[in-house]
């Protein structure tokens, strides 16, 4: 039980620090230098904050089969509680002065749309989903680690499509994510980090499907055994894979200066459109 909270608070803070990330470079897109580099500050806090819990600033090798492989001290777990609080007010602080530039909001709002319809015809998931009102969640649909046990209080939505609601989305998750991580290191129940069954047998000739809810979207895992029991079919789906066939509606009548703030705001991955 332990293992679900360490691992709903390991997957919060890599949503934190991308979320932070994207918020940054949405902003330094238009020419907002002030709000690019408090997103890469505030972006590197947690990273930073990883790799003292973990010592990896992207959280390599913590999750393995059976368990984790790192522990959060009470002590660590009270320092993290108060940093992220001081992160919380700090980067409210941030959005509000965003929210109150009238030439960022003039670049954010009615760019880059895309509606509610195409987003469910081209199966889009994650952020660029939610900006058009669609709440889907895996956390909350598909419950997984310890999110049934700490569930979200809500999937933030907008309703626009542009690049101003992809970006709302993001620093509402934000603050959705510190309130999950907060609650979970209060919760956390004491507990050992790691099976004590070390060899991993697989059922034969079975199917398996996984799903997790990372930063930008769905993850979807379909693996298969084969008759003597190894693995022989491994498929992963990134969000990417689905998002990327939107992307090109989203640039319809819009100037060609504002296709990287439109793309940025999307923030798809090459290599997981790939796979």
């Amino acid at each position: 039980r332990r293992v679900r909270y360490l691992r709903l608070i390991f997957a919060e803070l890599e949503r934190l620090a991308n979320h932070f990330g994207d918020i940054g470079a949405i902003m330094l897109d238009t020419g907002f230098n002030f709000g690019g580099a408090q997103g890469a500050r505030l972006r590197e806090q947690i990273l930073q904050i990883n790799e003292r819990l973990t010592g990896s600033r992207f959280l390599r090798g913590v999750n393995i089969i059976g368990g984790v492989t790192q522990d959060i001290s009470s002590k660590d777990a009270s320092a993290l509680s108060q940093e992220l609080t001081r992160i919380a007010t700090d980067s409210a602080e941030v959005i509000e002065i965003a929210e109150n530039n009238a030439s960022l909001l003039n670049r954010l709002k009615e760019t880059g749309v895309i509606t509610k319809e195409d987003a469910a015809a081209h199966g889009v998931t994650g952020v660029a989903a939610k900006a058009t009102g669609i709440a889907q969640d895996t956390r909350t649909d598909f419950p997984y680690a310890a999110y049934n046990e700490v569930p979200l209080m809500g999937i933030e939505t907008e309703t626009d499509g542009d690049v101003y609601a992809r970006f709302r989305v993001r620093t509402k998750e934000v603050e959705a994510s510190i309130a999950l991580i907060q609650k979970a290191l209060s919760e956390l129940p004491e507990g050992q980090i790691q099976s004590a069954q070390t060899s991993v047998v697989y059922p034969k000739n079975a199917v398996a499907v996984s799903m997790v809810e990372g930063w930008r979207g769905e993850i979807l895992y379909f693996i298969t055994t084969d008759a003597q029991g190894q693995i022989n079919r491994v498929a992963p789906r990134d969000p990417s894979f689905l998002n990327w066939s939107v992307l090109g509606n989203a640039g319809l009548g819009n100037v060609v200066p504002d296709f990287p703030l439109i793309n940025k705001s999307f923030n798809l991955s090459y290599s997981g459109h790939d796979l």
